[in-house]
């Protein structure tokens, strides 16, 4: 429940700071997510794999003017990896509300505008779970609370 409080706050926040004649475009976002488990140090004899998952969102940008603009992407996203250690394989599985908070400069003032753009992102642990699996038999329980329920990262881009 606090983090849907948490959530609502900013998003309140963000409302009230954004200009009233800001000019708002709206899309939809997707894609891949290729996600690995790395061990340190590293168990003798374990095979990594790579996961690949998916993410779908939505993308607001609000023009504050000709150069700059702000870009919120909620994105729902899955994470996980794999390894193999001793005939053991053991299978995480995440799933994310990610919600990046970023600021955007048109390097030109035109049709086709390159971009560079910054800002933090912030994650929601939704669900967690770990699955572990020897032959025929296999465990799944819930991990939750042995992840964390928040992440915080700072992303950079660039485009056309």
């Amino acid at each position: 429940m606090k983090k849907i409080n948490l959530l609502f706050v900013i998003i309140i926040m963000l409302c009230v700071v954004l200009p009233i004649k800001a000019q708002m475009n709206i899309g939809v976002v997707g894609g891949l997510n290729l996600a690995r488990i790395n061990v340190d140090p590293k168990p003798t004899g374990s095979e990594y794999s790579t996961q690949i998952a998916f993410g779908f969102g939505g993308v607001f940008d609000y023009s504050i003017n000709e150069f700059f603009e702000l870009r919120f992407e909620p994105i729902y996203l899955l994470k996980g990896g794999k390894i193999t250690v001793a005939g053991v394989t053991a299978e995480s599985k995440l799933s994310y509300l990610e919600i990046p908070i970023m600021v955007k400069y048109s390097l030109v003032a035109d049709h086709i505008k390159p971009y560079i753009m910054a800002g933090p992102t912030i994650g929601y642990n939704l669900n967690s779970k770990i699955k572990a699996s020897m032959g025929n038999i296999s465990v799944e329980q819930d991990n939750k609370d042995n992840t964390k329920n928040v992440e915080f990262c700072f992303n950079i881009g660039a485009g056309i």
